[in-house]
């Protein structure tokens, strides 16, 4: 069975210290995904247009899930890439957006169209983080 794995500075996005992050990147992401899914079911639930509860879901979340991912799975120091962070879940939240309204179009209801869409939106965000917290991009990590 071949691998398939994704070149990032000059390593395997798989290999051994990288399956311990993207471990860490789960359990932590799990905590995120489970607030984050909770908030947006929750303004859904309360009659919000599922996009604005998209947008408050990611809008709240972004600092906190920024502290767990930076210090727990990246183990970077301070906040001298949120600015980074912050221009990945704009374009993970646009994909989002997108896929979201593409599955309501073909009749799936709100909440189980992000339930779906939940995989790839995870996966696409751990490989735009490493790029942003890997090896050769440390500068800013110790900006209180």
């Amino acid at each position: 069975m071949r691998r398939v794995a994704v070149m990032q500075g000059g390593s395997r996005m798989f290999e051994p210290e990288q399956r311990t992050r993207f471990l860490r990147f789960v359990l932590i992401g799990a905590l995120n995904t489970a607030v984050g899914y909770g908030l947006y079911v929750a303004f859904v639930l309360l009659s919000l247009h599922p996009q604005v509860a998209l947008a408050l879901q990611f809008a709240i979340g972004v600092v906190w899930n920024y502290t767990m991912h930076a210090r727990f799975v990246f183990e970077s120091k301070g906040y001298g890439k949120l600015l980074a962070y912050s221009a990945v879940y704009v374009g993970v939240y646009v994909f989002n957006a997108i896929g979201l309204d593409a599955l309501m179009t073909l009749g799936f209801g709100a909440i189980l169209a992000q339930l779906i869409l939940l995989p790839v939106v995870v996966l696409t965000t751990f490989i735009l983080l490493s790029l942003v917290f890997g090896p050769g991009n440390r500068s800013g990590d110790d900006v209180p």
